[in-house]
Parts: C-alpha cells; sequence; structure tokens
C-alpha cells in the first residue's frame, strides 16, 4: 500500500484517468495498491498516476489557484518514490 493524499488523486481521477484501486481511506489520504495493474493505455495505472503527477509537481507555469493540486502532486511523487526505493 502507498499512502497518497487525496487531492491529486481525486483530480486524476475526474481527468477521467485511470488509477490504483483504493484500498483504505482517511480524512485527507487515500492508501493505494501498489501492484502491477495494466491500464487500457499500456502503462500500469501506478505509472500513469506517478508519471502525470509528475508533471503537475512543478507549480512554475500554473495558476496560483492550482497551487494545493500541485502540492499534492508533488506529495503523490514522494509517496510512490519512496514505495520504488524500499
Amino acid at each position: 500500500m502507498i499512502r497518497i493524499p487525496k487531492v491529486y488523486y481525486d483530480d486524476h481521477i475526474l481527468c477521467e484517468q485511470e488509477a490504483p484501486p483504493i484500498i483504505k481511506e482517511t480524512k485527507n489520504h487515500y492508501y493505494i495498491s501498489s501492484e502491477k495493474v495494466m491500464g487500457s493505455n499500456g502503462m500500469t495505472t501506478l505509472d500513469d498516476l506517478y508519471t502525470r503527477a509528475y508533471c503537475y509537481s512543478n507549480p512554475d507555469g500554473f495558476d496560483s489557484c492550482f497551487l494545493g493540486l500541485c502540492r499534492s502532486a508533488k506529495h503523490t511523487v514522494e509517496a510512490i518514490d519512496k514505495h520504488k526505493n524500499k
């Protein structure tokens, strides 16, 4: 399981992207599956979530109203990196 912020995950789903299944939920976080689940685009759902989060993780070029989303994306990338480096 990987603990990630809800904000970025919810945006990812809202944009009709595939994502790893949620195993557990708290007020501010989801615990998502780290198992390899292939998406329809040929990538694993975790890799798809990571790749898109990485693009959003740098707030340069985004309007300030997206700062929270960018921070959440950054924390998502960090959580996945931490899990991969175990």
